[in-house]
């Protein structure tokens, strides 16, 4: 069995893979773009229909290429994508090249591809992945079939979670910081230090609820000693305040916490990101909150 999902088992994205496999039906198409945000789930994708072109269960294959860069694509790889092109494949009906962030690539490789569009070879399929079309060649976009993604559903990511055997719970608290983003659920799951910090971040936030008072100026100095990560701690603010929202068992630990003063706090939260993205200064855009959840100010 392999360890990759098939094209066909691929969560997410249901209008994408239609059209993906009614074009191989008919086999017309010898490149397409696929198109959309960062961490959708287009590069999986572009794996799993570039083996459903070849008809094979691994990613290793002598007639698929992948061609990435840490930094970006390079007109020398591009040129090496076109050289490698005219050889006919070895073990199948086609050669499939796949290339990765490609509106990162130079105009200078981008052009360097552009023979190999207007002049498509049979035995040739080009699979470029990209967040921004504003960065390729119009030219480029003309002449590739335009694939767009989308945001996927938090039970479709759940799905590919579970698939690549991750834990149901920790999985649970990554979907719900990743925004529709299989690729940031990832990241999340991968970061060790991420479930440490929420820990400690919504463990503040409940001392400060229970016991308020000085409690702002602790909470305070300990968002404070992680300004690096004053995003994420914010984020992880929210999401605390908002499960109190929908979830009144929670607030049976907070006594007289009413539902007209947690929806204050998630907008007072919202602000104080808004007001640190404008460079107010960080005790002025913070405290305000604190202070709030800490029962002053009401």
């Amino acid at each position: 069995m392999s360890e990759y999902l098939t094209f066909e088992n691929l969560l997410g994205n249901e209008k994408a893979k239609e059209l993906l496999l009614k074009d191989l039906e008919v086999g017309s198409n010898h490149s397409y773009l696929f198109l959309g945000r960062e961490g959708l789930g287009k590069f999986l994708f572009a794996q799993a229909f570039a083996r459903k072109i070849l008809q094979i269960d691994e990613i290793c294959h002598s007639d698929l290429k992948i061609i990435e860069d840490k930094i970006s694509v390079k007109k020398s790889q591009i040129e090496e994508v076109v050289e490698d092109s005219f050889r006919l494949p070895m073990y199948k009906k086609y050669k499939v090249y796949i290339i990765r962030d490609f509106d990162k690539a130079s105009k200078e490789a981008q052009n360097a591809l552009l023979k190999t569009l207007e002049e498509p070879l049979a035995h040739v399929k080009l699979i470029l992945v990209a967040s921004n079309s504003e960065n390729i060649l119009p030219t480029i976009l003309s002449r590739a079939k335009l694939i767009k993604f989308y945001p996927l559903r938090d039970d479709e990511i759940m799905g590919h979670l579970l698939f690549m055997g991750y834990n149901k719970i920790r999985a649970e608290d990554a979907i719900r910081f990743a925004k529709g983003s299989i690729g940031k659920a990832l990241e999340i799951l991968a970061d060790v230090d991420f479930f440490d910090l929420k820990t400690k971040t919504e463990a503040a936030l409940k001392s400060l609820l229970t016991f308020g008072g000085f409690e702002a100026y602790r909470t305070f100095k300990f968002f404070e000693d992680k300004k690096d990560d004053i995003d994420t701690l914010l984020e992880i603010s929210y999401y605390y305040v908002r499960n109190l929202a929908i979830n009144p068992t929670l607030r049976k630990d907070f006594e007289g916490l009413e539902l007209r003063r947690i929806l204050n706090m998630s907008s007072l939260i919202i602000e104080a990101r808004e007001k640190l993205n404008f460079n107010v200064n960080f005790r002025a855009a913070l405290m305000p909150l604190l202070l709030y959840i800490g029962g002053e100010d009401d």
